[in-house]
């Protein structure tokens, strides 16, 4: 999955379960805060990532990016999970508090993030 696109799902993820929508999005991989513009309401995503310019949009689960590609989020709970297209490969995670933990099976590591 793509950096861009790995850290909207986790934004997206951390917004629901937390119902709290702040500008950003913390990526600790990379040690930077990323700007996220636009609304999660409900079910319904339309966000992006203004660093890479990359959007995500759709109702839940069926999401997609600015490009096309289609991308499913499935959300339980604290718990999510869901597959990228783009990849081929799913990926799943846990929220706890602000903190959003992501483990891509594309690249067999794990994300953590924070909102």
């Amino acid at each position: 999955m793509r950096e861009a696109v790995r850290r909207l799902v986790a934004f997206t993820a951390g917004v629901i379960v937390e119902d709290h929508q702040p500008d950003g999005v913390f990526d600790f991989a990379t040690g930077s805060r990323f700007p996220v513009t636009g609304d999660i309401d409900g079910d319904s995503v339309d966000i992006a990532d203004e660093t890479e310019g990359v959007r995500l949009t759709g109702t839940l689960p069926n999401l997609q990016t600015g490009d096309g590609q289609a991308l499913t989020l499935r959300i339980e709970d604290d718990a999510f999970s869901g597959t990228d297209s783009l990849s081929g490969t799913a990926f799943h995670g846990r929220v706890s508090g602000r903190n959003i933990d992501l483990a891509d099976t594309e690249t067999g590591d794990s994300y953590t993030f924070c909102l």
